[in-house]
């Protein structure tokens, strides 16, 4: 008997329901010996019976708590395909936030609104309805949880601007102080409407091709955790707009 969704095989039965020790997944029904299970009903469709959480099952001691919530906030990131700094913001504010003794009712409400709150920090727009209708959780439980989550932590939800990843994401691409300048310059007048985070992909790789360091869009992008298609429609905005007061390379040499 292992779980479907971590492969663990402590399987642990508490009132009457089956729970995964590893990671809290909670079965629909009782397990077989050998439970084939879609990725897409885990990922996909999401079902609602295999997170719904009570608090009776979070006094079980032999639980990894924070294992369990970490998992829940990883899958609701890839299905709504954010990237891989928005769900260590989320994992960090819900550390956060169990360390203070807070507790709560609803994993799957709590869980999606530390994805609202941390994408609201890193500039991704989601809102209440795509997350209610996707997730098929009432929009006044998560706004119920963000509302708390922002008085437990003090959190006035700042958003990062480009010059902010630019700074944090340089020293691993290992560019130059020149290229990050010029970055910083070209973050300046991004069109309106251009993620900073990949707004600030779109001007490191502007930088460092009239640099001549020759950082490839796909290499940027996978550092990021970006999409390198947001990147080049980025890029294209950015051209159209001239933000680069003619400092602009010609289409056809970026990739050489």
């Amino acid at each position: 008997m292992k779980c479907p969704l971590c492969g663990s095989s402590k399987i642990l039965q508490v009132d009457w329901e089956f729970v995964c020790a590893s990671c809290g997944y909670v079965f629909p029904e009782e397990p077989e010996e050998s439970p084939v299970v879609r990725k897409e009903d885990l990922l996909g469709s999401v079902p609602a019976y295999g997170f719904k959480f009570s608090e009776r099952i979070a006094k079980h001691e032999s639980v990894d708590f924070y294992a369990r919530y970490g998992a829940r906030v990883q899958q609701i990131c890839e299905v709504l395909h954010l990237p891989e700094i928005v769900r260590e913001e989320a994992l960090t504010l819900e550390k956060k936030v169990l360390e203070t003794g807070y507790r709560f009712g609803d994993l799957e409400a709590f869980s999606l609104a530390l994805v609202l709150v941390a994408s609201r920090i890193h500039g991704f727009t989601i809102s209440y309805d795509t997350l209610s209708r996707t997730f098929k959780v009432s929009k006044h439980d998560i706004y119920k949880y963000v509302k708390e989550l922002s008085l437990a932590l003090g959190i006035k939800v700042p958003k990062k601007t480009a010059k902010d990843y630019i700074l944090l994401f340089a020293p691993k691409l290992g560019v130059s102080e020149g290229i990050v300048r010029e970055a910083l310059k070209i973050s300046e007048s991004l069109p309106q409407g251009i993620n900073p985070i990949v707004g600030a992909g779109a001007s490191l790789y502007l930088a460092s091709q009239k640099n001549g360091h020759k950082l490839r869009q796909f290499e940027i992008a996978e550092v990021l955790g970006i999409s390198e298609v947001d990147m080049r429609l980025a890029i294209k905005r950015m051209k159209e707009n001239k933000i680069m007061n003619g400092l602009l390379l010609r289409a056809e040499e970026f990739e050489k």
